[in-house]
């Protein structure tokens, strides 16, 4: 049977969540329970401080949870673009803060005794064509002068052929949710509070600090992480970052692969790596990435993906798959410090495709800028750089076009009695644009499909039934409420003039196993 949905959550357990206490106060508010958020909750919480971590789901609900669980060092954008981008001197100490990031990771599974499947392995950046391999030698030439160990070898240790691979000893596999979940256990008994199915509404500093508001509470604290993968509410970041979509499928397989991490040098680049289930050899297979909000048909990206496994792996039979949302930023580098226009606001994000190390580091710096330990970095959330200029003419433009220009599409053809159970599409209903979506039970939900970050218009995901805002990442679930993203606020419910419309609609059969995949054929 083929699943939708990720291998990590499936096997794990969430306890109670804690209640949050109006009027409380500490030193350090943390938002955001993914891998960045709580390890700087365990790093401030280990230096003596109060902390209090807020997630508006459970712990690992998102990128962090629906990771491929590759642990590496190396740079989303590769080495040569490093060197380009930093020059030696930063591009090396920025190496060597990722380096220190792995090494804190082994350190804390060892010392703490973290049950998460770590392990430490090579790393193979390989190709399948010569032009990818003639590539190769110039990032093994950048990754020298940047003082990183590599090697080139003629191919990678793969069950098809390929025409180079650079091989990058002591990265890591792990079970991401495993570790948090123990890593957020060794917070809570350095003294971090941890609170859960707790969503951030607004903060509002003075100079003392900030007030924070959530659903039920008040907490004020010093200074605010915005360990929230996008900086939450408008903040001038958000312009130099790229909200992307990035496909996975859990794929059982007869010849299992050997324990590495492999990343080719294709365009979207597709990621492997191997993975155990219940004695079963299983391949986590992602890659086909896009802008968030900026495909229809979604469902085309599974599609080549299982063609891809299909090709390669031998008596592939595809087991789960999902998707995951991470941000590019501008220059490649990631967005880490004080917020542009704020004292007590700090940033961690901009972390591309390898999240899991960049956001450990990113609560690294984090934690010693709260220190005191300020630094003009290549790196900092203040930073201004001409290098990213093309990109961000790009990217404002590009959410200019779709700020106007969905506006002056016409609305998709059809009416609500058309859509299918789990079906949402952006439809005329009483003369205006709306978000309608027909839930598994028949009911109608008429939403506003105006985003309420910066209003742009948001596009139905048919994959992960969600509503994605193409400007800035927000992703809404089907009845509008905030998944993930800078929007505080969910889409506006709508009252349609002949009442609500779930009253009035008889239930409709799902259709969605028939989108599922025909594991024999890909």
């Amino acid at each position: 049977m083929v699943e939708s949905g990720t291998i990590w959550q499936a096997e794990v357990r969430h306890g109670p969540a804690a209640t949050l206490r109006d009027g409380d106060e500490v030193d350090v508010v943390v938002v955001g329970g993914g891998i960045t958020g709580v390890t700087a909750a365990l790093l401030i919480a280990s230096e003596g401080r109060s902390v209090a971590l807020l997630e508006a789901d459970r712990l690992g609900c998102g990128t962090t949870g629906a990771t491929s669980a590759q642990v590496t060092a190396v740079p989303d954008m590769g080495f040569r673009a490093l060197l380009r981008r930093c020059g030696v001197e930063a591009g090396r100490d920025y190496l060597a803060r990722c380096n220190s990031a792995l090494e804190l990771m082994q350190s804390l599974v060892d010392s703490d005794r973290l049950a998460c499947s770590w392990e430490r392995v090579p790393a193979y950046w390989f190709s399948e064509n010569a032009a990818g391999a003639g590539r190769l030698e110039n990032e093994a030439d950048a990754a020298e002068q940047l003082g990183q160990e590599c090697r080139l070898l003629p191919e990678a240790p793969l069950p098809w052929p390929t025409a180079g691979a650079l091989a990058v000893p002591r990265q890591a596999l792990f079970h991401p949710l495993r570790y948090l979940q123990a890593l957020a256990r060794v917070a809570r008994q350095r003294g971090a509070q941890i609170f859960e199915s707790t969503p951030v509404l607004a903060w509002k500093e003075d100079r003392d600090g900030l007030v924070v508001h959530t659903a039920n509470a008040q907490l004020r604290a010093g200074a605010l992480v915005l360990a929230t993968h996008t900086p939450l509410g408008i903040n001038p970041v958000q312009t130099e970052l790229t909200p992307m979509q990035s496909y996975m499928l859990a794929v059982a397989v007869t010849q299992p692969l050997p324990a590495a991490l492999f990343w080719d040098t294709a365009e979207p680049y597709h990621y492997l790596r191997p993975y155990q289930e219940g004695g079963r050899a299983m391949v986590l297979v992602g890659g086909a990435d896009h802008k968030t909000g900026h495909e229809a048909a979604t469902q085309e990206h599974f599609t080549q993906l299982a063609s891809y496994a299909h090709q390669r792996l031998h008596s592939a039979a595809i087991a789960n798959w999902w998707s995951a949302q991470f941000y590019d930023s501008a220059d490649g580098l990631p967005y880490i410090g004080r917020s542009p226009l704020t004292r007590h606001v700090y940033l961690a994000t901009g972390f591309a495709g390898v999240g899991l190390v960049q956001g450990t580091m990113a609560a690294m710096e984090v934690a010693a800028e709260l220190r005191g330990e300020e630094r003009d970095m290549p790196w900092k959330a203040t930073r201004l750089t001409l290098a990213a200029a093309p990109r961000l003419v790009s990217e404002g433009l590009d959410v200019a076009t779709h700020w106007i220009g969905d506006r002056l599409k016409p609305s998709e053809r059809g009416s609500v009695d058309d859509l299918a159970a789990g079906e949402g599409r952006l439809l005329r209903v009483d003369g205006q644009r709306r978000a309608v979506y027909r839930d598994d039970a028949g009911r109608l939900h008429v939403l506003s499909p105006v985003c309420t970050h910066l209003g742009c218009l948001v596009h139905w995901n048919d994959t992960s039934r969600t509503w994605d805002c193409p400007c800035h990442g927000t992703r809404y679930a089907a009845t509008g409420e905030v998944l993930e993203g800078p929007a505080l606020s969910p889409l506006a419910h709508v009252e349609t003039a002949s009442g609500p419309t779930h009253d009035r609609l008889p239930p409709v059969a799902s259709d969605r196993d028939a989108q599922r995949f025909d594991t024999d054929k890909g």
